[in-house]
């Protein structure tokens, strides 16, 4: 763009004011997205603590199973769930670390305008009247220097963006592919009958299949189970012919075999 040098002064003041705009929109915007950022960010923790501390209590009130279309459910395990996903989405979508990089990037962008403004009304009163070309030349550097500043700071922040970006891409995938893993490998149930001696007719089973007669043994596993709380009953014949019939939970966890404990009385 060709510029009226013949009125020096009044043309880098007016190149003055286009950069100085131009650079209040990049600021502008860090602004207005840290904004959502934060309140987007917040608001994840906030639910989380709150879905965490539920998760927690309702164990210890002993208020943590409600029915559903005949199935229990954990509402437990489910506010632990969806709190735990909550801070994955915020960790893999870069909702808190895109609200601190934002926040950098716009205080930066802030003292490189303050410093740029200091520099030249230093550069202004040393100039002399009417100007030369020194004066123009180091008043034009002092233009330039600013915008490389901001647009480094920008250049900076977007390739911080990138390397998390790829960083968490590359976690995500690995965590996918070792859950794939955790849930193909097939999981087994041991069940150990424990106080048993004075019983006969021991016969374990789990969920609604049929019960399983342990003859002499004193354990039995069930292989291949599905990722799911399961329920593990127990029938046996007292020493006064007297049928003892009990069951217990048991929750099983991807690539990990459960082991569960049956005292008889």
């Amino acid at each position: 763009m060709p510029y009226d040098w013949t009125k020096p002064a009044d043309t880098l003041e007016s190149i003055k004011e286009k950069i100085l705009v131009s650079m209040k929109v990049e600021e502008d915007w860090y602004a207005k997205h840290r904004k959502w950022h934060s309140f987007y960010s917040r608001g994840i923790r906030v639910i989380a603590i709150i879905l965490f501390s539920v998760g927690i209590l309702l164990p210890i009130l002993n208020f943590d199973i409600i029915t559903i279309k005949s199935k229990n459910l954990n509402i437990g395990y489910i506010c632990l769930a969806v709190g735990g996903l909550l801070l994955l989405l915020d960790k893999y979508l870069g909702v808190s670390s895109g609200y601190v990089r934002f926040y950098i990037a716009e205080l930066d962008i802030k003292k490189n305008t303050h410093e740029f403004i200091s520099n030249w009304d230093i550069e202004t009163a040393k100039a002399s009247n009417p100007m030369t070309v020194e004066n123009i030349v180091t008043l034009l550097n002092i233009l330039k220097q600013f915008k490389q500043a901001v647009f480094t700071t920008i250049q900076v922040e977007t390739g911080a963006w990138a390397t998390e970006f790829q960083t968490q891409t590359g976690e995500l995938y690995e965590l996918f592919k070792q859950k794939q893993s955790e849930a193909t490998k097939p999981i087994d149930i041991m069940v150990t009958v424990e106080n048993h001696s004075t019983y006969s007719d021991i016969e374990v089973g789990i969920d609604n299949e049929a019960l399983l007669k342990l003859n002499d043994n004193t354990s039995i596993i069930f292989r291949n189970v599905s990722l799911q709380p399961h329920l593990i009953k127990i029938k046996a014949t007292n020493s006064d012919k007297k049928i003892i019939a009990f069951s217990k939970n048991v929750d099983v966890t991807a690539g990990k075999n459960a082991e569960v404990n049956l005292a008889l009385p």
